[in-house]
């Protein structure tokens, strides 16, 4: 029995030290703020596919163009109504 007792106080004994080792002698606490902050600060990659750039500069071209057309053709009516009232 005491031969039980000792093999239990040495089982406490490595626990103890494994405890208060070096690896916890940093507070857990900021080193996982320290994770959190490294990792929020990673941005993704951007996503955005740069194959259709011209075809996207193309498309806005064209749609201010015709906005453009609507409106000068609005003008339009608006001289037409007018000269014939």
């Amino acid at each position: 029995m005491a031969a039980s007792l000792q093999q239990g106080d040495i089982m406490q004994d490595r626990t103890s030290d494994f405890i208060s080792g070096p690896l916890l002698s940093v507070p857990l606490l900021s080193v996982l703020m320290l994770l959190c902050l490294a990792l929020a600060a990673c941005s993704p990659p951007d996503s955005t596919p740069k194959i259709a750039e011209d075809q996207r500069e193309v498309l806005k071209s064209a749609e201010e163009a015709a906005a453009s057309i609507e409106q000068s053709a609005a003008q339009m009516q608006q001289d037409i109504d007018a000269q014939s009232n």
